[in-house]
């Protein structure tokens, strides 16, 4: 018996469209069926895809077997026809090397300022994770990522991550040691020699 179907039709745009070996790559279109044979090809490279819903296919960039740093990736429902799906960049990971500064209040608002290596974003897509906690980076380049530190209920140390394609987040080298908020009450002397 042959079953008609919608033909499944696909999103010319994954996400992320850049990253590394084993990074989730999500595609997104309408009519998909659930189905054992659902496969993406990159490049030349064929992985089993996994079923979401009907708008959303799961797949994980496998090794590449060229030198081809940008590949199409292309989708199949069946492991015989593929329809293009759009394209996916592989990237060295970004890497953390140092972060400044280690601490701040717990009301949250401190920059941290992240040196990095092997940053391609424009930012749209960078993220810090302060414990559980994810805020968009607010200032980003090829060598630094500027996050603005969330609030806490409590004086927690925490693990910062940094993602630059809002899925691979990687660890820096330093915790952020959350601190009571400052308070002045009074400030001696009070006034002064205006010229120092």
């Amino acid at each position: 018996i042959f079953k008609f179907v919608l033909r499944p039709i696909l999103d010319e745009e994954v996400r992320p469209n850049h990253g590394t070996i084993g990074t989730r790559v999500l595609v997104s279109g309408t009519n998909f069926v659930l189905s054992d044979k659902i496969t993406c090809r990159f490049g030349l490279v064929e992985t089993l895809a996994s079923y979401v819903n009907e708008t959303l296919l799961e797949c994980f960039a496998p090794a590449s077997t060229s030198d081809e740093n940008n590949v199409t990736i292309s989708v199949s429902f069946n492991q015989v026809d593929f329809i293009y799906s759009g394209t996916f960049s592989y990237q060295e990971p970004i890497r953390v090397i140092e972060m400044q500064p280690v601490f701040g209040s717990i009301s949250g608002g401190t920059p941290v300022v992240l040196s990095v290596s092997n940053n391609y974003d424009d930012g749209s897509n960078t993220r810090c994770m302060f414990g559980e906690n994810i805020v968009q980076a607010i200032n980003v380049n090829s060598e630094n990522i500027t996050c603005i530190s969330p609030s806490t209920q409590s004086k927690d140390i925490v693990l910062v991550r940094v993602t630059n394609n809002n899925e691979d987040f990687v660890a820096s080298p330093s915790y952020f040691r959350y601190t009571s908020q400052v308070q002045i009450h009074h400030i001696v002397p009070s006034s002064g020699d205006p010229r120092g």
